[in-house]
């Protein structure tokens, strides 16, 4: 009776351990799919504000020039 109760114990310990050790890696699975996700879309925004940037820039430079062209043809 003591030996099927240590048995007993003994399994229900070894399962749980088990248990735990899947939920950790489920659990580990998730953060790394987590993380490939937000790595992604960081990569992502990032693109699209460099594009952005670089779209700003280039309409500064072009505004600039309109407005220096108009004050010229207005000062003739």
């Amino acid at each position: 009776m003591n030996d099927a109760l240590i048995i007993l114990l003994a399994t229900t310990m070894v399962s749980l351990i088990l248990y735990l050790l899947y939920v950790f890696y489920d659990k580990s699975v998730e953060y790394n799919n987590l993380k490939s996700f937000v790595n992604t879309r960081t990569d992502k925004l990032e693109g699209l504000f460099a594009n952005i940037n670089k779209n700003n820039i280039n309409f500064v430079k072009e505004d600039s020039e309109i407005c220096r062209k108009l004050k010229n043809s207005g000062s003739s």
